[in-house]
C-alpha cells in the first residue's frame, strides 16, 4: 500500500527524497544521518540558507530537528554543496550508519551528538529517536549500514 507523498512505480514504492543544501565541510557517505541547522533564517535571500533546506552534522542543538539520511546518489559529496536525502517517513526502510547492537522490531534507534550514525535509545518515546531497528545486527564495536524502520 503507497503512503501519502511516497512516488509509485510499477507497484514498488520509491522512497520519499529531497535536495538540501549541507554547510559543513566533511565528505559526506550513504546512510549518514544529517538535521536541519536549528539557526537557519527562516527568510534567507540566499535560499541554500533557508531553514528546512540548510542541513549539518548532528549535534546537540539540532537532534530534535532531523532531517533525513543521506542517499546513495550524494554518497562521498564533500561540503559544502547540495546533497540528496531520504525523508523521515514513518515505516520507509533504509541503509542507515548506526553503531549499536540492534535487534529487529525492538530496539530503537536515536542520533547522538556530534556523530553521523545512530546509537540505541533506552525509550522508545525519546524525542531523539528516528528509528527502529529492521534486522539484527550487531554493530557496537564499529559503525555499519544497517536497515531501519524510520519513525
Amino acid at each position: 500500500m503507497s503512503q501519502a507523498g511516497l512516488v509509485v512505480y510499477n507497484a514498488d514504492e520509491m522512497e520519499p527524497t529531497k535536495i538540501v543544501y549541507y554547510s559543513g565541510e566533511d565528505e559526506l557517505k550513504a546512510g549518514y544521518c544529517l538535521c536541519y541547522k536549528h539557526d537557519a533564517t527562516v527568510h534567507a535571500t540566499d535560499r541554500k540558507l533557508a531553514r528546512g533546506v540548510q542541513v549539518v552534522k548532528p549535534a546537540t542543538n539540532n537532534l530534535l530537528l532531523f532531517a533525513g539520511v543521506v542517499h546513495t546518489e550524494s554518497d562521498g559529496v564533500t561540503g559544502p554543496g547540495y546533497v540528496k536525502i531520504i525523508e523521515p517517513r514513518r515505516g520507509t526502510m533504509v541503509n542507515v550508519l548506526c553503531k549499536a547492537d540492534a535487534t529487529v522490531n525492538a530496539t530503537a534507534l536515536k542520533l547522538v551528538n556530534n556523530e553521523y550514525h545512530l546509537v540505541a535509545g533506552t525509550d522508545h518515546q525519546h524525542p531523539t529517536n528516528v528509528g527502529i531497528a529492521a534486522e539484527s545486527k550487531n554493530t557496537s564495536a564499529t559503525e555499519a549500514l544497517t536497515f531501519v524502520y524510520l519513525a
